[in-house]
């Protein structure tokens, strides 16, 4: 059983085809499925959006602030890297760089860069002192659902700000996944690829937050589709014959 929202994903041509479930969700296209190798029978579709599936009972921890030396009357910006390294991610961003220096350069705003590798975070250190960098692991989805603004270079956590209901924006250099093409859809993230989109630096308001989806469409998927295969690799066992004595 395999499990993918991402359809631009080149591994996709070998997973989907030794896997006896493909589970994606509704906005993943059918065509990338047949291109993919997937048949019909063997696809398992969710509702709405995967990061619905573990942060729906989640409640924010302001501990993390404190956490980071963070002063709470000011905008709190996230920022997250590109993917750069990933089969699916084309290399540098520019426009990523771009952002985050206007917000380095605002006194009002509280600016934290959450790297995925080493030397992503000793490159940005050297960008500014006023860059928080975590030295460790923290509570990263208290941090999202605290900030007032998120900037992504990815998916998944782009994602996971958007459905926590912080105002969102993405700077993904590659091709746009069918999933994030539906939050731009419904306004809850914003195509900031091009100069025509801008950052609004700002308190948030607690309205900003709306309520995450019933995660138990999404898990009925899930278990039914491993259940399904379970079934079926059951049937196709035959009982051992025994041998017959001499």
């Amino acid at each position: 059983v395999t499990m993918m929202d991402y359809e631009h994903q080149p591994a996709n041509h070998l997973s989907f085809r030794l896997a006896q479930r493909v589970i994606v969700p509704e906005a993943f296209p059918a065509s990338s499925l047949r291109g993919f190798g997937a048949k019909p029978a063997k696809v398992a579709r969710y509702p709405g959006f995967k990061e619905e599936l573990y942060l729906a009972s989640f409640r924010p921890n302001t501990a993390v602030l404190d956490e980071l030396g963070l002063e709470h009357d000011r905008v709190l910006a996230v920022f997250r890297p590109p993917p750069e390294g990933a089969l699916y991610h084309p290399g540098s961003n520019d426009r990523f760089e771009v952002v985050l220096n206007e917000a380095l350069v605002r006194d009002d705003v509280e600016s934290v860069l959450l790297p995925r590798t080493a030397e992503q975070a000793r490159r940005y250190r050297g960008l500014s002192s006023r860059l928080r960098i975590p030295d460790h692991a923290i509570d990263g989805s208290s941090l999202l659902a605290l900030a007032d603004v998120a900037v992504g270079g990815g998916g998944t956590m782009n994602r996971e700000s958007a459905v926590l209901g912080t105002p969102t924006y993405t700077v993904f250099a590659g091709e746009l996944a069918a999933v994030d093409a539906e939050l731009i859809r419904q306004g809850r993230l914003h195509d900031l690829r091009s100069d025509a989109t801008t950052v609004v630096f700002e308190k948030k308001t607690d309205a900003a937050r709306d309520d995450v989806a019933d995660p138990e469409p999404i898990l009925e998927a899930i278990t039914t589709a491993v259940r399904d295969v379970a079934l079926e690799r059951g049937s196709r066992r035959r009982p051992r014959r025994r041998p017959r004595p001499s």
